[in-house]
């Protein structure tokens, strides 16, 4: 071997005369690639006038004493052009560009300007991955302006896609805010980085914002039915006697339905330690389910009193109607055409004693139990009190004033089915925790 591997300079052979030619060689070679600056990279001709030690990057398709040679390390060395073959990763610093090039397999290309532009990955005190491109590990993080404003933009490539910033707990995440799955502006928070709850969501198109969590109208809520749904006459009772049974204007049967007077709930009852009657045990079941049996069961035994509408489904099979996959359900109970609030919700108790009753949703987000279904469900005697919650959303602009159907309660034919406690609000309300008896505006008249 007469050369060493990398810069190919010439050995000493042993025995070898004029010694000092080699060695002066080698020095040759040295200084001109070691610590390496180069005048120009895009020069294809030589400079007409070099000084001793002048370097250069033969430029592409060179012509006159630099043909055939792109690419390599050219240096006026007494008197005379040398060419040295550079190997890839070689550095050469560009003094007319001021800036450090890299040799990158097939040309030479810019290694740095003062940033990173463009590059794969970017890793600040951390390691960046392919999809953390660019990662950061430090107490802070600071964007400032250049002159004025300072604008952070994340994009995303279409209405669908997600653009948002995800807080994490231990990288699990916690909270998100931006726009998640469409165009609307989203709050979400989550427990465990897997169920994500909608805090605030602002429309896009009109700026509109809506607490799908945390319904303001709940805590100031009123019942728009003037009996407070006690079906114990109008206006009700300022007591807690519910007095008879009066049937209310606003639920009207159909296809041939029966109401009339169930069972009531009574204050002071005696099933519960009282002694002004007994509970019926639909009532009582009802009971069970809405009030504590704590305090010595004090919260079951007074409150205001309310009866049960019982409904007898007719053999009536005039539509609207829908098949639960066994049966099929015919509108038991409607009501009177009215003005109606375009964002309102409706809340009621419901339970078949035989037969059937169903749920079909429909023009609006109904939930059976507070849970919400998109399409027809029907119950039997034993799935017992199922809580009937519908929430409204409807356009203003296509929307005609009034609604004709908001109970939705369907039943197979002949089947009979209790209904209690309706209440109607002029506002969105949460579809959870449980809904008794809620009084009219006309309490405190």
């Amino acid at each position: 071997m007469d050369d060493t591997e990398n810069l190919k300079l010439p050995y000493i052979l042993a025995a070898q005369a004029q010694k000092h030619v080699t060695h002066n060689e080698a020095l040759r070679a040295l200084d001109a690639i070691v610590q390496l600056t180069v005048l120009d990279r895009d020069l294809t001709t030589p400079p007409g006038s070099p000084s001793e030690g002048d370097r250069y990057i033969v430029g592409p398709s060179a012509t006159g004493a630099w043909a055939s040679m792109d690419g390599q390390i050219a240096a006026w060395q007494d008197g005379a052009w040398a060419f040295y073959v550079p190997n890839d990763g070689w550095l050469a610093w560009v003094s007319d560009e001021d800036v450090l090039c890299v040799l990158d397999g097939s040309a030479w290309a810019v290694a740095s300007d003062g940033g990173v532009n463009p590059t794969p990955l970017v890793g600040v005190n951390t390691t960046a991955d392919t999809t953390n491109r660019l990662s950061v590990k430090s107490p802070a993080s600071l964007f400032n302006h250049d002159g004025d404003d300072h604008q952070q933009k994340i994009n995303k490539a279409a209405a669908g896609d997600t653009a948002s910033q995800l807080y994490q707990t231990n990288f699990s995440g916690r909270a998100e805010i931006g726009l998640t799955g469409d165009d609307d502006f989203h709050f979400k928070v989550s427990p465990n980085c897997t169920t994500f709850h909608e805090a605030i969501v602002i429309d896009k198109d009109d700026g509109s914002v809506a607490l799908p969590n945390t319904p303001v109208a709940e805590n100031l809520l009123f019942n728009i039915f003037e009996d407070a749904g006690r079906f114990g006459g109008t206006p009700e009772d300022q007591s807690a006697s519910a007095g008879s049974y009066v049937a209310p204007s606003y639920v009207t049967a159909y296809n041939g339905a029966v109401l009339t007077a169930g069972d009531k709930f009574i204050h002071n009852n005696t099933t519960y330690g009282g002694s002004a009657g007994v509970l019926g045990t639909d009532v009582d079941e009802l009971i069970q389910l809405i009030r504590s049996d704590s305090g010595s069961n004090v919260f079951r035994r007074y409150g205001p009193e309310f009866f049960v509408m019982d409904i007898a489904a007719g053999s009536g099979t005039s539509a609207p109607t829908f098949n639960d996959g066994v049966d099929d359900l015919y509108l038991a109970i409607t009501n009177t055409p009215v003005p109606f609030w375009p964002r309102s919700s409706i809340n009621y108790w419901a339970k078949a004693t035989s037969g059937k009753f169903g749920i079909n949703p429909s023009g609006g987000t109904w939930y059976v139990d507070n849970v919400a279904i998109t399409s027809g469900q029907s119950f039997q005697s034993s799935d017992g009190w199922k809580q009937i919650t519908a929430v409204f959303d409807i356009n203003p602009f296509t929307f005609l004033g009034y609604i004709s159907d908001m109970f939705r309660l369907h039943a197979t034919p002949s089947a009979s089915v209790h209904l209690a406690m309706p209440c109607l609000f002029p506002a969105q309300i949460k579809p959870s925790g449980i809904i008794g008896v809620v009084p009219s505006v006309r309490v405190w008249r």
